[in-house]
């Protein structure tokens, strides 16, 4: 599944006026002949992610440090040491437990599934591209699939602002 990301997403991080997000899951991964693997990997992890730039790409495999590719452009001594294991879940808790902020709080969470959701809506329009309207929530080149977006709730659960 592939994702086009314009406007406040193209900001003067990337390289261009768009990031584009491929996402593969199941069976699927990404061709080996465009993502070099780092020394000693002999396959792709079952879980991570890959960010491809301009000058290298970074591999993420879940649960394990991150690495630079190519090695060579990046030599491995410049990778930090000494960070604790980190995962969400306890990140989140402890959040709670000190009022503070997590590092995947709801602001980012939320933009995060909607971009997982639309993957799902995806699925009812295969082969085609379509375009998200984020301000009225709503694919407007396809007013078929906006259906899937919400559905009216039930008299007596309806929440003033909400569906």
């Amino acid at each position: 599944m592939e994702f086009e990301f314009g406007g406040q997403a193209a900001n003067d991080l990337i390289d261009g006026d768009t990031l584009k997000l491929s996402w593969t899951d199941g069976d699927l991964t990404p061709d080996p002949s465009r993502i070099p693997l780092p020394q000693g990997m002999t396959k792709f992890p079952v879980s991570g992610g890959i960010w491809i730039g301009t000058k290298g790409s970074i591999l993420k495999p879940y649960t394990v440090r991150p690495f630079v590719m190519p090695e060579s452009s990046f030599p491995a001594e410049k990778y930090p040491k000494g960070f604790g294991r980190q995962d969400h879940y306890h990140d989140w808790v402890d959040a709670i437990l000190q009022n503070g902020k997590s590092c995947a709080d709801f602001a980012h969470a939320a933009r995060l599934t909607e971009t997982v959701l639309l993957g799902t809506l995806a699925e009812h329009a295969p082969g085609q591209w379509l375009e998200w309207d984020r301000s009225s929530m709503t694919v407007p080149h396809r007013p078929e699939l906006n259906a899937h977006i919400k559905r009216p709730y039930r008299n007596g659960w309806q929440v003033e602002g909400l569906g």
